[in-house]
């Protein structure tokens, strides 16, 4: 399985596993590196992830383009399961774009953070960009919101 960071803004990948964010996908998009030059092995057997790279002034305009898709293209081919990380929806058109490019959406709502507008909104520009989703994810959910969740814990 490999993780691609492709919030090229705000990346976050390189941190959570304690790796250095120097070469990454953003040196794949522009012909600096090869994809086997920037893949990076973590703890996990089975894990492997791709960290941004260098943040570039045009994050939208690389997501967008050919480049791109041929990575995704060689990514899919190469590993039976990738996943990209990818910004939140709302504030930037990052991952509406990429979400043309992939085989389903995944949406990662955060308990008692993410405000229910703000998520409907979400999936209607997903829905809107012609993307599938294929799931939701709700973090930072407490057993103490829910009474029987609570006696069944």
């Amino acid at each position: 399985m490999l993780l691609v960071d492709t919030d090229l803004r705000r990346p976050t990948i390189h941190k959570m596993f304690g790796k250095e964010n120097i070469l990454g996908i953003t040196s794949v998009l522009t012909g600096q590196e090869t994809i086997d030059d920037c893949v990076q092995d973590t703890i996990f057997n089975s894990l492997t992830i791709l960290t941004s790279g260098f943040l570039p002034p045009n994050p939208a305009e690389l997501l967008e383009s050919e480049e791109m898709k041929a990575i995704i293209k060689q990514l899919t081919t190469d590993y039976d399961i990738v996943i990209f990380d990818a910004p939140p929806v709302l504030p930037v058109v990052d991952s509406a774009l990429l979400s043309t490019l992939v085989d389903g959406v995944i949406f990662v709502i955060r308990s008692r953070y993410t405000e229910q507008g703000a998520a409907v909104k979400a999936v209607e520009k997903i829905k809107s960009a012609g993307s599938r989703i294929i799931g939701t994810i709700l973090n930072d959910k407490s057993s103490k919101d829910s009474g029987y969740e609570a006696e069944y814990y």
